[in-house]
């Protein structure tokens, strides 16, 4: 949450902050196996304290194969067991279709490449609104589909919805945005992925054009 925020409903209480997820490497058969029978649970090794009902992003790559992806969904299970702890994550829309892809790859199928929009490092002024109070920051790179920002104070959840205000003036324009990662550095950032609707679209196209 940005400096001067007030928690949102839904949001973590201070203290509850969840740790940022490392990279998880595993064999493509590991990840098989990880894989429950449906397709909509994740049984995964993941270092460090997980709550039972955070949301999680966790990233996966493959050894071997030079793929990887960003899981994202609800810790429904934790474990622990000789020596070492995990998760059992259900992912939301997102990361099913991020885990389905990792798991064709796995399995040698042939997946189309999932290669990240190009990121353009610019900084842009805007006010992020999150628990209802805005606060202004800036964007560390922008892309098609969302931006980095630079954020103080207690990082938001994954998965949070905020509202960016794009440009200073009268006419400056609103669009969505849904928190994907965050890392805990100092300063903190946040990765923000925009929503699919056509008024947040529109008001991102155009401030990336503007900014050309």
């Amino acid at each position: 949450m940005p400096k001067g925020g007030k928690p949102s409903q839904g949001r973590r209480a201070r203290g509850q902050a969840d740790t940022p997820a490392p990279t998880i490497v595993l064999q493509p058969a590991e990840f098989i196996r990880a894989l429950s029978a449906d397709g909509e649970r994740l049984r995964l090794p993941v270092p460090g304290a997980q709550t039972v009902g955070r949301r999680a992003a966790l990233r996966i790559r493959l050894v071997g194969l030079g793929v990887y992806a960003a899981v994202t969904g609800v810790v429904r299970a934790v474990w622990r067991e000789r020596g070492s702890a995990g998760v059992e994550l259900a992912p939301d829309a997102h990361g099913l279709r991020a885990a389905r892809w990792l798991a064709a790859a796995a399995r040698g199928e042939e997946v189309p490449s999932r290669e990240r929009a190009r990121r353009h490092f610019l900084e842009l002024p805007v006010i992020v609104t999150s628990g209802g109070a805005g606060t202004f920051t800036t964007t560390l790179n922008v892309s098609e589909g969302g931006c980095a920002l630079k954020w103080s104070g207690e990082l938001p959840s994954v998965g949070e919805v905020v509202r960016l205000r794009l440009g200073a003036n009268l006419r400056a324009s609103e669009a969505c945005f849904e928190v994907r990662w965050t890392d805990a550095a100092r300063p903190g950032r946040v990765g923000l992925r925009r929503a699919d609707d056509p008024a947040s679209a529109a008001a991102w196209e155009r401030l990336l054009t503007s900014s050309r």
